[in-house]
Parts: C-alpha cells; structure tokens; sequence
C-alpha cells in the first residue's frame, strides 16, 4: 500500500457547510461556519475537484487557479481552506483562511503552512499530512490528540475513531481534518501503468459522485464512505507514480526554479493589492512576498538584479497603497535664527493660530502660524531643558521641574502660579484647557488637574473618576473636551475623567507613539511616530485614515498641527508638510 487516507467529520452544521475531497493527485477540506448552504458546498467541491484535474508547472499557478475559483463563487470571508497539489516528486500547497497543513516526518510534526499562505516542496515516503483548520487545531485540541495518537504509533486508519472517543461529547460541529500517508513508491511497467491509469479515471470519476453524496449526509455516514473511498485511492491510486527521491522537504522556496521563486513573489503581491478592505491580511502577505524577496536575492543570477529591483519598488508601492501612505516634502517655514542669533527651540504648544516655542534659555517665542508674525518674551532666567511651555489665550506657561509652573503675561510679567509640589515625581505632559492647568506625573502614573480660580489656581486633584491605564515617562495627552492618553505603544480616551470605549486602529507593526495631537478646532486625531519618521492621521474614535511619512518627522524635536498642516520643530528652525 503506497499512500493511506482518513478523514475526522464532525456534527453536520445547519448553516454552514464542511466538507473533503482526496482524488489522485489532489486534496482539499473546506469549513465555512456561516451562510453556505449545502447546495452552494457542493458547487465549491465540484469546481476545487477541476483544480486537481488540471497540470500546473508552478506553485504560482496552482495558487493563482485556486484564487480565482473563490474569487468566482463569491466565497463568504471567513472561508477557511487547506489544500495540497501532488505533481511527480512536488507538493504545492495552500491555505486560506484558519487553514492549516501539518506534517509528521519521523519523531517531528510541525507546522508546515497556515493562514492566506502558500508553500511548495519535496515529500518523503512514511510522511503523514494533515489538513484541517484553527477549529480543530486549537478548539478541539486537535494537535495534542494527532501528537499522542502518533505516539502510540497508530496507523492514520484509526486516528478518527481514537479521536472522536477522546472529544467525547464536546461540540464538534463542522470540524473537519484530513489525514493522508505517503509509503513508498515503485514503478511499475509501462503496459501496466496504461491499464492502472485506465482504472484510476474510473475510480475517480465514482470517487467523486460518492463525495458529493457524502457531503450531505450525517457524520456517521460521512466518516464510513470517507474512509472507504479513500483508503481504496490509497491503494490504488498512487502506484501509478514514480519512485521518489529522499532528498529536500517540504520548505518554502525550496526546489524551486528562479522563475517559479518569482512568479511566487508576484503572485503573493497581486493578493496583497487586492487587500484594500483587510490590510493585516494585505501586510501579513507583504511581509510574506519580502521575505521571499530577500531569500531570492541570495541565489539570483547578476542579470536579474534589475527584475528584482521591480519587485522592490512594487512591494514599497502596494505597501503604500494599503496604508494609505503619502511620502511629503518638509519646506522651512520660519526660521528663528533670523530675529535672534542664537535662537533655538526644545518644546512647542499650539494655541488657537499660535506656536509657543520654548528656548530654555529663558524666552518664548510666539509665533503667528499664518501671519508669520513673531512675539517675544523673556523668563527671569534659563530653565531646565526637560522644560515645559504652554500657551492660553494672552498668557504663556513654562514648567520649570525645579519651580513649578511660571505664567508669562502680555506685558512679559512673570510669576510662579503654581509652586513645584513634593509628590510630583517626573512631569512629563502640560496642557491649558479652558485656563484649566492638567499635567501627567510620568513617574507616579497620574494625571493631575488644578483648576483656575479668580486669585490663581486650586488645589491638585485627580482628573480620573475611575479606571484608567498605566501612564509612564513616554506619555503625552490631549484635549478637545475629552483626554487621550497615549503611551508607547497605545491611546486611550477619557472623557469626564471616565473611560471611553475607544480602539486606535493603526495598520502595522512596530508602531510607536511620540505623541497624541488633537484640538477643539480639528476633526481628526495626529499620532506622531518619531520612530518610522510617520504621522498618523484617525478619526476622534481611532478609526485609521491614513498617513504621512518625511524623513524630518524622525529628526525634529515637536511635532504640532494646525489647519491641515503639520509643524515640526527643529533647533531654530519651524518645518511644514501640508496635510
């Protein structure tokens, strides 16, 4: 016997469709939990049973065939499939969805693919295949029952049987995994293969009208006549293959032609562009095909340099597209130097049309964004450079860590309104709200606010009435009515010093957040990336929009934005990029 199958049905679903098919060269389950009717099942397995009926001469092919019959029958998203290509010595395999492939070679079982991925490679003699989907795997515990059931070195005949005894009466409904060994293979004489081929075309044609019969029959019915049709392709089927070799494995990329490794690469980035309505999936693909990119260039031949530097350029440009990203130009704007010699800027608050600058030598610059008209005014001395400055309507703020917080009139009068207090730890965010003062305490995870009265300001109290997260000394915040929070990696909204229902939405991985940026003037909420040289661009409730990259955005010190445009301070110098 050269190749053995079995097949694990759960519980028929009433309003999804599971089902299988094992033919000669080909093998696919399919779990579809919801709005796919028994009828429509059957269309999908007719139309994936042609898959297995045609000749590919590539992995990009096979997936490609595949694609487009989903594409056509207008499968539901949370399609999960996984399916395998026999040609000669090759399987061509993939995944959609929750699929998943497993192999056992020897004492090893691993994962070979999973996800919207695809892989190709060699296959050894006595190798166990499974396909089957994150249901089975991880709900049922389908992996630790197929580890201990290898354990005991029990054929793949007995593994459902075993395997339904050990779930018991947990629900199983619509899990499906298809068990397939690959034995050794001979060759057989030519007068014999032409009569083998001959049966072979007759037991797949009953093959098939038995699998559409048994997919619309109960789990008992369907695991008997599975196991009998395709214990009967085991045992026939597959003689008519030649001997394999025991060299390679199943690997992405390996045994592959430079050309196959490229159509590969070209096939993973027309699914990413295609991605516009799920960038993770889009992304996780991307990633994918650089991958695949990097590892090509290791063996390429010197005269396809110039194809691979396409492949590049298309994969920064589908990048773009999914996130949205615009790469923008930074023009200088205003540059302080000009009215002082000297002048330089740490810090920058936006009030209405103004910026605030802060020089820590002890002056404030007020700059008119639009009028580019400029405003100075003088502290009684230089201040700390971890120094912060703030603005609301006539008067400027600086908080100095080793006074407090100094207000600076119109008339350039300066006084300490509110003293540096012991139980401060490490200032690190000041806003002026409604001539309200807020600050967040980096060290002591708090978010203070002291509210304005007619001599001055009052005592510190919380801003939170409730829970709240974790703040620490790479905060910042925001205010427009509400508060957003933001730490490294996250933004968190309050409004009333209660917790909203929030979700930042950012695509992408490594995000790291600089700062928030919002006003009662704006629409939209700016994150600033200092780190990937981004600004991020939600709505209030942190559904993305879009983003856009400059090289300063990584170099400046401040980032604010005012009237679609995003200011960026650096020494002496103010930037614009137009939003």
């Amino acid at each position: 016997m050269d190749t053995e199958y079995s097949v694990y049905l759960g519980q028929e679903q009433k309003n999804g469709f599971t089902g299988f098919l094992s033919e000669q060269n080909f093998f696919c389950v399919v779990e579809i939990f919801d709005g796919f009717t028994n009828e429509q099942g059957e269309q999908l397995m007719s139309a994936l049973a042609e898959v297995g009926a045609a000749q590919f001469n590539s992995l990009g092919g096979f997936d490609a065939s595949v694609t487009g019959i989903l594409k056509r029958l207008n499968t539901p998203m949370d399609t999960s499939i996984a399916l395998g290509y026999k040609k000669n010595n090759l399987l061509y395999l993939k995944t959609v969805g929750t699929g998943e492939i497993y192999i056992s070679r020897g004492k090893s079982f691993e994962t070979i693919v999973k996800g919207d991925n695809i892989a190709s490679g060699k296959y050894h003699s006595k190798d166990i295949f499974t396909f089957t989907t994150s249901f089975f795997t991880e709900s049922l515990k389908g992996i630790t029952h197929i580890k201990s059931l290898l354990h005991k070195h029990l054929t793949i005949r007995d593994f459902p049987e075993h395997i339904k005894q050990t779930i018991g009466t947990e629900d199983d409904t619509g899990a499906v995994a298809l068990f397939i060994s690959f034995g050794a293979h001979t060759e057989i004489a030519q007068g014999e293969e032409a009569q083998k081929e001959n049966f072979i075309a007759k037991l797949r044609e009953s093959v098939q009208s038995g699998m559409n019969s048994a997919l619309s029959m109960d789990k008992r019915k369907k695991i008997i006549i599975g196991l009998i049709l395709l214990i009967c392709i085991g045992l026939f089927g597959w003689n008519v293959k030649r001997s394999v070799t025991e060299n390679g494995g199943i690997r992405i990329g390996q045994g592959q032609s430079y050309d196959e490794k490229k159509s590969l690469i070209e096939t993973t980035l027309e699914k990413a562009g295609t991605k516009t309505d799920a960038v993770s999936e889009g992304l996780q693909l991307l990633q994918e095909a650089k991958d695949n990119l990097s590892s090509l260039k290791k063996t390429s031949p010197q005269n396809k340099k110039e194809e691979l530097t396409t492949l590049e350029v298309k994969i920064k440009d589908i990048e773009s597209s999914l996130l949205k990203r615009e790469s923008k130009d930074a023009p200088e704007h205003y540059d302080f130097g000009i009215e002082e010699k000297g002048a330089t800027g740490t810090k920058m608050y936006l009030f209405e049309d103004k910026a605030f600058v802060l020089n820590p030598e002890g002056k404030i610059y007020i700059l008119a964004l639009e009028k580019k008209a400029l405003e100075k005014r003088k502290l009684s001395g230089k201040v700390s450079e971890d120094s912060l400055v703030a603005g609301y309507e006539k008067n400027a703020f600086v908080l100095n860590p080793s006074e407090g917080i100094i207000r600076i009139d119109e008339d350039g009068k300066s006084k300490i309104v509110i003293s540096k207090e012991t139980q401060w730890s490490d200032i690190v965010s000041m806003q002026v709200y409604n001539g309200n003062v807020y600050l967040i305490d980096g060290g002591n995870n708090a978010l203070y606010k002291y509210s304005v009265t007619t001599d001055g300001y009052g005592d510190r109290v919380s801003y939170f009435k409730g829970s709240y997260n974790e703040m620490d000394k790479s905060s910042t915040f925001a205010i427009d009515i509400s508060v957003y929070v933001s730490n490294s990696d996250s933004v968190t909204k309050y409004t009333a010093g209660l917790r909203d229902d929030f979700k930042l939405t950012i695509p992408g991985e490594n995000i790291t957040v600089s700062k928030v940026i919002t006003h009662s003037d704006q629409k939209e909420l700016y994150i600033w990336d200092k780190k990937n040289n981004a600004l991020y661009i939600t709505t209030r409730d942190g559904t993305y929009e879009r983003q856009v990259t400059a090289s300063l955005l990584g170099q400046v010190s401040d980032v604010e934005v005012y009237n679609d445009k995003a200011y960026l301070l650096k020494g002496a110098k103010l930037y614009r990029i137009d939003l």
